[in-house]
């Protein structure tokens, strides 16, 4: 049994009562009136710790306390018994087993409890010795900021309770310092054990295991955040042939995070398209992990997506160059250069069908020719289409006047004393058949008047008439030409007049007439001649005697051949001219066998005209 609230060094009666035991379990028998006298006992002050915190596994030493023997005596050796209480009061203590040092390392059933040592101080025998305990102290664990893992390293601490490392009891606050707001934290669960309130909060609450064995540190992951999907933008229509980096964004698209960008902004895009690659550079790689988002390129640190984009056709303007004709009767045209403005270099466009047509078929200059019904043609036709939708466009161009070559024929004529010729036949070599076209005016001669064959005909001085006349021209400019005719001889007749007999020695002028005029400018030149013999006198012997043209010739500037002469002669006779014979025997002969008689005389009448005279004499009959 245990008195308590006794004084020291009092003298006690105390009685005993049967069925009480002493300490040595011996029942006491009934006593009355015993007496017995306390003591000052021997003491010593509570042992005192090292410093806290103290936790799981880190040593505590205590410092004995300071020993009073009061009855006097040698200090002893003391005893130590350690102590474990469910709170500072000591509730539920329960001494430790073989925990019998000043030093003592809690283990994992002290953690969150609280322990005490006990030092029971031992000194003079026989003297009483009064256990002290000290202070209650919590013990606790050590909880270690660790490393921090994963891509995010860089400026990334953690703390615990605030510090680097600390001691806890029952949970504390674990925070990781993220350089980025989007950081993705993953909390390791220590080997030890333990949990964490939310192991992916940067700041979380973390609980030991109940019964850790020492220190805890703690590790953390820190990754990028993923980076939440790209919204691309939409973009505005371009026109064909402009590149895509002329089509600006309709809307937004994910803003704030980076920029976009068209993959290949050179491309001029068709009409038909499926869509051309847009980059997205994002901005915010140094805290989000792009590598989940549809179209990410490690590579190049972009995520790329096809954008659809409209295409619009490029209009085209069709400018023509006609080519200039020669009048031909119909409003036919060609060109000479198709140009379709707006047209890139390099694309197969052209124009296909359509007709060409000057505004009618008649020759001037500056005539509208339109060309109309084309349509685009070729392989990238697709991505043009003709400015306002017109099949049609214009130029001018002329018509020049279509030349034609006279060709003629002239008639032949007979002489006529003029250069004056006659056509038998006009052509105009050009002209198209359909036309009405013809000559008027102009003179038509020959070189000149004479006969000759294949003479030199012009016509010269004419112009063209007729209602297609002015779609024509004379080639050269010539309002000449020229053929080959024949002037043949006229024909005259020239007939001696009749001329009656006459006597020897008249004198006889035959005289003509002519079936036609000599032409105007002709003469006859000389005189009718006529046929026979003459006397020595110059005159016509007697007989029958043709007149002949003689001299007579035609002055005609061509030696008489622009006429073909007949010449019809006359005949006429010359008769003795009767003679008187004057004889007279001018002397007697001496016979000599003859008739002959010389005699005298003369005969009157025989002509002598100064040019010669006639020898007429007698003989003999």
């Amino acid at each position: 049994y245990i008195l308590s609230g006794l004084n020291h060094n009092t003298t006690y009666t105390y009685t005993t009562i049967s069925g009480f035991k002493d300490k040595a379990g011996n029942e006491m028998e009934a006593d009355n009136g015993r007496t017995f006298e306390t003591q000052t006992p021997q003491t010593i002050t509570a042992a005192t710790y090292s410093a806290a915190p103290y936790s799981v596994g880190h040593q505590i030493t205590a410092t004995a306390g300071t020993y009073t023997a009061n009855n006097g005596g040698t200090e002893g050796t003391h005893t130590y018994k350690w102590y474990r209480a469910d709170d500072n009061s000591g509730t539920g203590s329960a001494e430790i087993s073989s925990a019998t040092a000043l030093a003592y390392t809690p283990v994992a059933a002290d953690f969150s409890k609280y322990i005490c040592i006990e030092t029971t101080p031992v000194g003079v025998a026989g003297l009483p010795s009064v256990a002290v305990k000290s202070d209650w102290i919590q013990v606790g664990v050590t909880l270690l900021a660790g490393a921090v893992s994963g891509t995010q390293t860089t400026g990334a601490t953690i703390t615990v309770a605030g510090v680097a490392s600390t001691v806890v009891y029952s949970s504390a606050t674990v925070a990781l310092t993220k350089p980025y707001a989007s950081d993705v934290v993953a909390w390791s669960v220590p080997s030890a054990g333990g949990s964490f309130a939310n192991a992916s909060d940067a700041s979380t609450t973390y609980t030991p295991p109940t019964a850790p064995t020492g220190d805890i540190t703690l590790n953390a992951t820190l990754d990028k955040g993923a980076a939440s999907d790209i919204t691309f933008p939409t973009y505005n229509a371009i026109t064909y042939g402009a590149a895509l980096s002329t089509s600006s964004p309709l809307s937004s698209g994910t803003t704030g995070r980076g920029s976009f960008a068209w993959q290949a902004g050179t491309t001029i895009p068709p009409v038909v398209n499926s869509g051309y690659a847009v980059e997205f550079i994002p901005n915010d790689l140094a805290c989000y992990d792009y590598s989940g988002v549809t179209g990410w390129n490690g590579s190049t640190q972009k995520v790329l997506r096809t954008v659809t984009i409209t295409v619009n056709k490029k209009d085209v303007t069709v400018s023509i160059t006609a080519n200039s004709k020669e009048y031909d009767s119909t409003t036919a045209a060609t060109l000479s250069d198709t140009t379709l403005m707006g047209k890139l270099s390099a694309d197969d466009l052209y124009l296909t069908g359509g007709t060409i047509l000057f505004a009618d078929k008649h020759k001037d200059n500056g005539k509208q020719v339109t060309f109309s019904g084309y349509a685009l043609d070729g392989t990238d036709a697709g991505n043009y289409s003709l400015a306002s939708g017109s099949t049609q466009a214009t130029t001018t161009a002329n018509i020049t006047a279509l030349p034609v070559t006279v060709s003629i024929t002239a008639d032949n004529k007979v002489y006529d004393g003029t250069t004056a010729a006659t056509l038998s036949d006009t052509t105009l070599t050009g002209k198209l058949s359909a036309d009405d076209l013809y000559l008027t005016g102009g003179t038509i001669l020959f070189a000149d008047k004479h006969k000759d064959n294949g003479k030199q005909v012009t016509f010269s001085g004419y112009a063209l008439d007729g209602a297609d006349a002015g779609n024509y021209s004379l080639a050269g400019g010539s309002t000449q030409a020229t053929t080959m005719a024949n002037i043949t001889a006229a024909p005259i007749t020239i007939t001696v007049n009749n001329q009656g007999s006459v006597i020897y020695g008249a004198t006889i002028t035959p005289a003509y007439t002519t079936d036609i005029p000599l032409y105007s400018g002709d003469v006859f030149i000389g005189t009718l001649g006529i046929g026979g013999s003459r006397s020595t006198s110059g005159n016509l012997t007697t007989g029958s005697h043709n007149i002949v043209p003689g001299t007579l010739a035609i002055s005609d500037g061509n030696g008489g051949n622009n006429y073909d002469t007949t010449f019809v002669s006359k005949s006429f006779t010359v008769n003795k001219l009767p003679l008187t014979h004057n004889v007279a025997v001018t002397s007697t002969k001496v016979y000599d066998g003859t008739a002959a008689a010389t005699h005298s005389g003369d005969l009157t009448n025989v002509i002598n005209n100064g040019t010669g005279s006639d020898n007429v004499t007698l003989a003999a009959a």
